[in-house]
């Protein structure tokens, strides 16, 4: 079963409380701001909550409600730091089969 570490949980529940700062600044009701997300209202609760059953989608969704989306393609962009831990991986992997052959 899958479980979140602790620095996501702890970012996850960060993000759910600024969720909901943003909607009561707004003076918005949970069930009126699921609806314009087009969601169901559990479901809205559980991203305030800080869940980690909650599809990206929706997030990306309660951005784009808030009209704060833009900048979010920045979350990963490219660099260097990004490919060092794959092409890591890669490398362990292909030196592990090429042993097994060898073997």
């Amino acid at each position: 079963m899958f479980a979140s570490t602790p620095d996501e949980s702890r970012i996850l529940k960060l993000l759910g409380r600024e969720l909901l700062q943003k909607r009561t600044a707004r003076k918005q009701r949970q069930a009126d701001f699921a609806a314009r997300m087009g969601i169901s209202v559990p479901t809205y609760r559980r991203m305030e909550r800080g869940s980690g059953y909650v599809p990206i989608a929706y997030w990306m969704r309660a951005l784009t409600v808030l009209d704060t989306l833009k900048g979010f393609e920045t979350v990963l962009t490219y660099s260097e730091h990004f490919d060092a831990p794959m092409d890591a991986a890669k490398s362990n992997g292909s030196e592990k089969s090429s042993a097994r052959s060898a073997g």
